[in-house]
């Protein structure tokens, strides 16, 4: 061991707390009312120790420490190279462990919270500070140290600072004083650049020397400074008032006085800064459209001895064309003159009044105070239509009576249907009916006032308000047809304006925009079903003004649709014809079948079926179908006619003989039942074929000289349209 100069070093505690605070107040916090000779620095966080600690020892490997409360050496020791008679050598032998070896420090920060939030531009500087209790240097050969600061663990890089050191009383380095502060501006911004944690790492450049990088460490901090833009500015507003309260946004607000803009401006720093931070706001004016780039016509920039608050300025009208649309540009800026991003909106200036509107009389009211002619009266209410002042016109106030005034009168929303209503009392009668109107446009200028003057009638003198509409038009039409009414306006409209609308309750059927003083309107076919209808006209001239309403009574008639009827059956006397009468819609209530032959109605009933008489003989056979129905049209479809009606024919059995077939008895002829049943009967009997008796009479008396000869009876029948039948019996021996 060659003979040196060994001494130990020691900061007490109370020095390296003072060392401490002193390197905590590198930058000084800036002062509330920074101006243009102030000189403020960015911001400076309280100082953050490390969180964790790990020692990379070249003997025993790695191991956690506590950096707070643990001490620890960053170098080369050698217990050999220690006195154990000297101060704190047992000390320095005991942490020196028993053989030589080199150690290495990391320190974690990961509760700086605000770097997380941080970009790398916003960090001006930070610094890595260590502090430490014992050395071993060399105060005789003033040997420097060097110890070098790494980004974590990743010892293969080039160190980010190296901090030179020599014993008290050397030249040519900085002394050693208990504590050192590396830059380490670049790891910050690093750090920032990710997740806001840091990680350094210490060594000593030369790991052979004990005096060249031996300490025994105590704790170790970080120290940033940084600064970050302004939130741009929210909230803008403004007003013809104090700060300005009117929301100012792309749709722009109409000023017509002195105008105040305002918006709220915050410094993201504000909890660095304390009580001793500000903010600024730039207002400028440009003409709407114009590049921000160019020279405004308005520019003020404003502070607040606050880091977050409201900026108001004011801006002379005089600087602004009535009627002109201009862009309001804001730039935040904190004390050290960080600027946020300019935001705009727009706002205009309108100084010029608003044309008196026109107050027109409404059709619709109970009353219709028209000027000149005595109406309505004390208590009926009439009702005025406001219009005009001008495209920028937003609002009109309005009042009645005697002594009516718009200033306490009430106000509505400016549209083409703004209207109000007012009832007279007694002293219009005796003095005169008086409504008041003004316009009030988009910046708040008032018209002149429109007065509007009309009579109100007493009991003798009243004129009745004539209907606001008169309907005309059929009392009936046919289901399936459209139905058109016409409807006249009262003169008593100014112009012809307005809308009708016809209803049955509460089911709107048609209406129609008076565009003349007369319209029609036509209900489309089937709008109504079959029956009487009560029909409500309601007219009003616009949406919010009196409805007057009238009625009219319709009846529609229906129709049946049906097909035409068919007849089947024989066209001969005495045969049955049936009647088809097909599917009617609707289905009549009652149906009646109209049997005609030739022109001649042989039939009328409800039957489809007719026996056809004699009387139709040769005549052709049509039917017709009459329906009938409550509410509809009787309609009488008819068939196509037969073909001519030919004559009947008799059905009969064969006759028989009853009796003793003897000489001396009488027989009798059983004809049978005849269909039809004959209108007259002959009969005609026969002896061996040569006829004795003819006539009506049905029986015979059988003599003597006709024993053993045949006798027979034809019976012959005939009727009206029928044609006559023979028949003969079987004939019988005497």
């Amino acid at each position: 061991m060659s003979p040196r100069r060994r001494t130990i070093a020691l900061i007490s505690a109370s020095t390296l707390a003072s060392t401490l605070i002193a390197t905590v107040a590198l930058a000084p916090t800036p002062s509330v009312a920074a101006t243009a000779t102030d000189d403020p620095m960015p911001i400076v966080p309280e100082l953050v120790y490390a969180t964790g600690g790990t020692v990379q020892n070249s003997l025993s490997g790695s191991s956690a420490f506590d950096p707070i409360d643990d001490r620890t050496w960053v170098g080369f020791c050698d217990p050999a190279e220690v006195d154990p008679e000297e101060s704190y050598g047992e000390v320095i032998i005991e942490a020196c462990d028993e053989s030589p070896s080199s150690q290495r420090m990391i320190w974690t920060f990961d509760n700086q919270n605000v770097l997380a939030e941080l970009s790398p531009d916003d960090i001006v500087s930070a610094r890595f500070q260590m502090s430490a209790d014992l050395a071993w240097v060399d105060e005789v050969d003033c040997r420097q140290g060097a110890l070098e600061l790494y980004a974590g663990a990743d010892w293969s890089q080039e160190p980010a600072t190296v901090e030179t050191y020599a014993p008290s009383g050397c030249e040519g380095a900085r002394t050693w004083n208990g504590y050192f502060s590396f830059d380490a501006t670049d790891l910050a911004k690093q750090a920032a650049s990710g997740d806001g944690s840091l990680a350094v790492g210490l060594k000593a450049a030369d790991e052979t020397c004990m005096s060249c990088g031996w300490n025994r460490v105590k704790t170790a901090g970080l120290q940033i400074v940084f600064n970050r833009a302004p939130h741009d500015a929210t909230s803008l507003q403004v007003g013809t008032s104090y700060p300005g309260t009117e929301p100012c946004t792309s749709t722009p607000q109409w000023l017509n006085s002195d105008i105040y803009a305002s918006a709220y401006v915050a410094d993201p720093d504000t909890p660095f800064h304390g009580g001793g931070a500000k903010v600024t706001a730039t207002f400028e004016v440009f003409p709407a459209d114009q590049s921000p780039d160019a020279t405004p016509i308005f520019e003020l920039t404003a502070t607040e001895k606050y880091a977050d608050a409201r900026i108001a300025v004011t801006i002379p009208p005089d600087l602004l064309t009535d009627g002109a649309l201009y862009d309001l540009w804001i730039t935040s800026r904190d004390g050290y003159g960080k600027a946020g991003e300019p935001v705009h909106c727009t706002f205009g200036v309108d100084r010029t009044d608003p044309e008196p509107p026109t107050i027109t009389p409404v059709v619709g009211g109970q009353a219709v105070y028209v000027a000149g002619e005595p109406r309505g009266g004390a208590g009926i209410p009439g009702y005025f239509w406001i219009s005009g002042g001008g495209a920028d016109v937003e609002t009109y106030r309005f009042s009645g009576g005697t002594s009516a005034y718009c200033g306490t009168g009430s106000s509505a929303p400016a549209t083409g249907t703004t209207g109000f209503p007012f009832t007279p009392d007694s002293r219009a009668v005796f003095i005169e009916g008086r409504v008041v109107a003004c316009a009030v446009d988009r910046a708040g200028n008032w018209s002149q006032t429109s007065t509007y003057i009309f009579d109100v009638a007493s009991s003798d003198n009243a004129v009745a308000t004539p209907p606001a509409i008169t309907v005309s038009g059929a009392l009936s039409y046919s289901y399936g047809s459209s139905y058109a009414s016409s409807i006249a306006l009262s003169t008593d409209a100014i112009t012809p304006y307005g809308a009708v609308t016809i209803s049955e309750g509460s089911t709107v059927l048609g209406s129609a925009t008076f565009d003349a003083r007369t319209e029609s309107v036509t209900l489309p076919a089937k709008k109504l079903s079959v029956g009487s209808h009560t029909l409500t006209y309601t007219y009003q001239a616009f949406p919010g003004a009196p409805k007057w309403s009238t009625t009219k009574s319709v009846k529609v008639i229906g129709t049946f649709v049906a097909p035409t009827p068919t007849i089947s059956g024989t066209a001969k006397v005495g045969k049955t014809l049936t009647a088809a009468r097909g599917t009617w819609s609707p289905t009549p209530s009652t149906v009646t079948y109209v049997w005609k032959a030739g022109s001649t109605t042989i039939k009328s009933s409800s039957s489809n079926q007719l026996v056809i008489p004699a009387s139709a003989k040769g005549k052709q056979i049509t039917v017709s179908v009459v329906g009938a129905r409550s509410g509809y049209t009787t309609k009488t479809m008819t068939s196509a006619k037969t073909a001519a009606v030919v004559a009947g024919t008799f059905t009969a059995p064969r006759p028989y003989l009853k009796g003793t077939v003897e000489y001396g008895h009488t027989v009798t002829a059983v004809r049978g039942t005849w269909s039809p049943s004959p209108s007259s009967v002959t009969y005609v009997w026969k002896i061996n074929g040569t006829v004795v008796k003819r006539g009506t009479s049905g029986s015979l008396f059988l003599r003597k000289a006709w024993n053993g000869k045949q006798v027979t009876v034809t019976v012959i029948g005939s009727g009206t349209g029928y044609t006559s039948k023979t028949i003969t019996s079987y004939a019988k021996t005497i």
